[in-house]
């Protein structure tokens, strides 16, 4: 059986590294799992590493 793959999003990283309140939380969680159940194969943009950086680095202090 073949395995899908999958190009995540930087917001679904993003959402599932801070637990942040959106309408798609529980979606980003389950991406997250599947791929570390390795039930599919997810990968993500090399631009998304400097948006994720760029969310992270903004982020208050107090947050991280």
């Amino acid at each position: 059986m073949k395995s899908m793959v999958a190009l995540i999003d930087a917001n679904v990283v993003i959402n599932y590294i801070t637990g942040r309140e959106d309408n798609e939380k529980e979606s980003s969680q389950k991406v997250i799992e599947l791929c570390a159940r390795n039930q599919i194969h997810g990968f993500i943009a090399l631009h998304s590493l400097s948006i994720i950086w760029y969310v992270f680095r903004k982020r208050p202090k107090d947050e991280k």
